[in-house]
């Protein structure tokens, strides 16, 4: 959720959104940086009240709010003002946060134990270790990287009997490890390490850079075993009405996995929702890896290979398959 998109939390929750993120900016720490993954005023709130107005707006909908501050790391001499910011939150109603840094995890969690830490996508958990040591340092949920693939993540969630994981499903598709990514991504920044998406992105019409309306739907039904497992929608610049579109299509989606005998059968009710809800054939832009997609003519374009169907899978060219399983002996062994 954004500034511009705001006044349709209603119409949003009516649709069938249970939770939101967002951002905000403090000047007092800053007077330049977000504390984000998201640049710029239209996806960042302008203050603490401005956040917390919309929370708690949410709240008397029935819907939960996260407040990003999802940076790899902050500099330590920011810390302790992050903290009575996350504070105050909370305290306001906020009921969770969604975070990158490892030493900042530990400190809130040492503050308020209590605090309910979303673990972002930029921490790059890619197997059941990772999975298990941020468990250990207080992360009470997990958001999948976008470079899993379905068994990896079934792999990943099987490991453990607290399945508290997010999968981004929706928009904003990029190809590259943004856990381990040393682009710069700035509008106007000027670099030799600029990445390439991030510049189309700022400087073109959508579609150049990022992949904005890719879509996970189909493989859900492949996941469909994961108890609790919580759907993100990414795209806090996107318009509203493009985001409620895309609420309205995973509320319907999910409602398929249950009267679907197969795979193939299910990313056919989806090609055909994709097509009722946003008026056009889905283009098989697919965020993760389908055994058995639908036939073209349902989607209107020929499947993409491994390579570039959704973003580029890490295991796709390497021979160790079950590294997602990620258990080491006491040797260091994999067993």
């Amino acid at each position: 959720m954004n500034q511009t998109t705001v006044g349709l939390l209603d119409n949003f929750v009516e649709a069938g959104a249970e939770e939101f993120y967002l951002g905000y900016r403090n000047a007092g720490i800053s007077s330049e940086d977000y504390f984000n993954r998201r640049f710029g005023r239209l996806t960042n709130f302008d203050s603490l009240e401005s956040v917390l107005s919309v929370c708690r707006k949410a709240e008397k909908l029935g819907a939960k709010s996260y407040v990003a501050i999802n940076e790899l790391y902050y500099p330590e001499s920011w810390h302790d003002a992050l903290i009575e910011d996350v504070m105050k939150l909370s305290a306001g109603g906020v009921f969770g946060f969604i975070i990158s840094d490892i030493n900042l995890i530990i400190k809130l969690k040492k503050a308020d134990s209590g605090l309910f830490i979303v673990l972002s996508s930029t921490a790059h958990v890619m197997n059941a270790k990772a999975a298990a040591f941020y468990r250990g340092l207080g992360a009470d949920r997990i958001v999948f990287p976008r470079q899993l693939a379905p068994n990896e993540i079934i792999r990943i969630a099987n490991s453990s009997t607290d399945r508290r994981f997010e999968l981004i499903v929706a928009n904003e598709e990029c190809p590259y490890l943004e856990g381990v990514c040393s682009y710069c991504h700035f509008p106007g920044e000027e670099s030799p390490n600029i990445c390439r998406q991030a510049a189309l992105y700022n400087h073109f019409p959508a579609g150049f850079g990022y992949s904005l309306d890719s879509c996970g739907a189909c493989a859900l039904f492949s996941l469909r075993q994961i108890e609790g497992l919580v759907l993100k929608i990414a795209g806090r610049g996107l318009a509203g009405d493009l985001i409620l579109k895309d609420i309205r299509f995973f509320k319907r989606a999910v409602g398929f996995i249950g009267v679907s005998e197969t795979e193939e059968e299910y990313g056919r009710r989806c090609a055909e929702l994709h097509k009722e809800v946003f008026g056009e054939k889905c283009g098989r832009k697919c965020y993760y890896n389908v055994g058995q997609m639908p036939e073209i003519d349902i989607t209107g374009r020929n499947a993409r290979p491994q390579l570039t169907q959704g973003i580029v899978k890490w295991t796709a060219s390497l021979s160790y398959d079950t590294l997602s399983e990620g258990v080491l002996g006491e040797g260091g062994d994999k067993q």
